[in-house]
């Protein structure tokens, strides 16, 4: 992971969230690209030397390791996650690390922040970090993984655990089983099976008969978990009109770190 994407409002609210954007820099020994999606040229230039000065703050923080923390910045053309994207690419970021807020999540911000996170899942295939300005969360120790053991992706599990390994963190899995048929109580024997050979420290939990958002939180407040993982699966026609996305769910309205893979 060569590059990590920050977009910041250039105001105090999201300073945690780029705090923890640092912390990933300097433990993957990635760059931290900071992006900030101006209207016009007027605040384009202004933007600039606001983003030169928060760089050259996190170079002379107390916090040593990082490799050298560059800016970028994009047109006013286009909507902001449509410039969020194109940013990604432009500097060849891998992941994005992007501050949430669970404040007016039922008036008409709420429903506009919401919308965005939304765009972001739905537009951008690369891993998504979202991380509530008001989380107390500071470091990676412990971490969750939500699995689908009907369809689930080897690859971006071993990715993860590698991941993992960079913060010494420990992570387990739950599932959320709310069928009860026998094909997946053989899925759910595999995929310990699999856990067995590839990561023999981790536990998958099984909860029956629950939402799967009560289900998580639960686990999420009686392990002290502090990074919540999913994955993003391809919607059929008939789940993108009727299936609520419970990953776009828990990516807005989580207490915690949320990281979010594309299995596209």
């Amino acid at each position: 992971m060569k590059r990590i994407l920050f977009p910041t409002d250039l105001t105090e609210k999201p300073k945690k969230a780029l705090d923890y954007a640092q912390y990933l820099s300097i433990n993957t020994g990635s760059e931290l690209v900071l992006f900030h999606a101006a209207m016009d040229e007027a605040e384009r230039a202004k933007s600039i030397q606001e983003l030169k000065a928060l760089t050259l703050e996190l170079e002379q923080s107390e916090v040593r390791g990082a490799k050298t923390i560059r800016y970028d910045y994009m047109s006013q053309e286009g909507l902001p996650v449509d410039q969020l994207v194109e940013a990604m690419d432009k500097s060849k970021s891998r992941m994005l690390v992007m501050a949430t807020t669970g404040a007016n999540r039922d008036n008409f911000q709420g429903l506009y922040l919401k919308s965005n996170t939304s765009a972001v899942l739905e537009k951008l295939n690369k891993p998504v970090l979202f991380f509530p300005v008001d989380s107390k969360v500071d470091k990676i120790s412990r971490a969750l993984v939500s699995v689908d053991v009907m369809r689930y992706s080897k690859e971006i599990i071993t990715q993860f655990y590698e991941f993992s390994k960079l913060f010494n963190a420990k992570i387990g899995f739950v599932y959320v089983d709310n069928s009860n048929k026998i094909e997946v109580q053989e899925a759910i024997e595999r995929f310990k099976y699999f856990l067995t050979k590839e990561i023999p420290s981790a536990v998958l939990q099984v909860v029956k008969d629950a939402p799967l958002e009560e289900a998580i939180n639960g686990i999420v407040q009686a392990d002290h978990i502090d990074l919540l993982v999913m994955t993003k699966n391809k919607k059929t026609f008939w789940e993108k009109w009727f299936a609520k996305s419970a990953t776009q769910s828990m990516a807005y309205s989580a207490s915690i770190p949320v990281l979010v893979f594309s299995a596209d």
